[in-house]
C-alpha cells in the first residue's frame, strides 16, 4: 500500500526574478513528491515528461515512478513565471503544457489506488474532476486531496468549486477567502505564506506558524512543498498539529534557494 500518490505535472520552470532567468526541475507532482519522499519511501507519481528530461534526476527522488509515461518524441511540460513584486505574491503565468497535457486518469496504474492519499496537484479543473471521477469509480478507499492555482480560479471559478467539493481534502491560499467560504464545511489547510498555515477540520482549528526566513529566494512550489509534507507524514500515522508544523518547516526552507533539489541533500 501507498501512503501517496501524486497526480500532477514534471517540467521545467523559467522563472524571472528580479530581472534574472533561472531554469529549475519542477511542475506540480514533483515539486510535492520530492518532499513526501523525505517522509516516506511509499510513493507513488502520475505524469508524463518528453525525452528532453533528465529520467536519472527524477530517480534520485527515491519515488516510485510506475506511473511516469516518458514520451521520447515529446518536450516536457514548460512554466513560465515572472515575479512582478518583491514579496513573490504578485506574478505572471504562462504554461506551456506539451505532453504533460495529455495526461489521463488511465495513467493511474491500478496498483495505485491502494493509498492512503491520492494528490491531485494543480491541474486545469476539468482536468481534476475528470481524475477524481476515475478515482471515485475504481473504487479506490484513497482519501483524495487537491489543490489549484489563482489562475485557474480566476478563468474557471465554477470549475475549481466543483473539483474541490469532490475531494476530501482541500489545500488553499488564504486570498481565496470567497472560495474558503464556499468549502466551509471541507477538511482544508489554508496556506498563509510567511504567517505559516491552518488545519480545519469538523469546526476546529489548529494554527502554525512559519519560521522566520531572513532570505527569500523563489517561491514558486512552497504550496506544493507544505502538501507534499503534510500528506507524507499524516499518512504515517502522524497527528495534523505535527504534521502541519514539519510542512511548514520544510516549505519555509524550500523558498531559500532556486528549485527545490538542495531537500534532497539537507534531509
Amino acid at each position: 500500500m501507498f501512503d501517496l500518490v501524486v497526480i500532477g505535472h514534471i517540467s521545467f520552470d523559467e522563472n524571472i526574478i528580479k530581472g534574472k532567468k533561472h531554469v529549475i526541475k519542477s511542475g506540480s507532482a514533483y515539486l510535492t513528491a520530492l518532499p513526501a519522499s523525505l517522509f516516506s519511501k511509499k510513493v507513488g507519481v502520475v505524469s508524463r515528461i518528453g525525452g528532453d528530461f533528465p529520467l536519472k534526476e527524477l530517480q534520485k527522488l527515491k519515488v516510485n515512478l510506475d506511473g511516469v509515461k516518458v514520451i521520447k518524441e515529446g518536450k516536457t511540460t514548460r512554466f513560465f513565471h515572472t515575479y512582478l513584486s518583491a514579496d513573490g505574491q504578485e506574478r505572471t503565468f504562462r504554461p506551456e503544457m506539451n505532453v504533460g497535457g495529455e495526461i489521463v486518469p488511465e495513467d493511474i496504474p491500478d496498483h495505485y489506488l491502494d493509498s492512503c492519499f491520492i494528490h491531485v496537484a494543480t491541474n486545469l479543473p476539468q482536468k481534476q474532476k475528470q481524475f477524481i471521477e476515475y478515482i471515485r469509480r475504481k473504487r479506490s478507499k484513497a482519501l483524495i486531496a487537491i489543490d489549484t492555482l489563482e489562475q485557474y480560479i480566476e478563468q474557471y471559478p465554477k470549475e475549481v468549486l466543483q473539483a474541490f467539493q469532490m475531494a476530501d481534502i482541500v489545500f488553499i491560499d488564504k486570498k481565496e477567502k470567497n472560495l474558503i467560504e464556499e468549502l466551509s464545511e471541507k477538511t482544508m489547510v489554508i496556506k498563509k505564506g510567511a504567517e505559516g498555515a491552518d488545519f480545519i477540520q469538523n469546526g476546529k482549528k489548529i494554527s502554525v506558524t512559519a519560521p522566520k526566513v531572513k532570505v527569500v529566494v523563489d517561491k514558486t512550489g512552497a504550496g506544493d512543498v507544505l502538501a507534499g509534507a503534510f500528506l507524507a507524514l499524516m499518512a504515517k500515522g502522524n497527528p495534523p498539529g505535527f504534521s502541519l508544523e514539519k510542512a511548514v518547516a520544510l516549505a519555509s526552507k524550500s523558498i531559500t534557494r532556486h528549485g527545490i533539489d538542495f531537500l534532497l541533500e539537507i534531509s
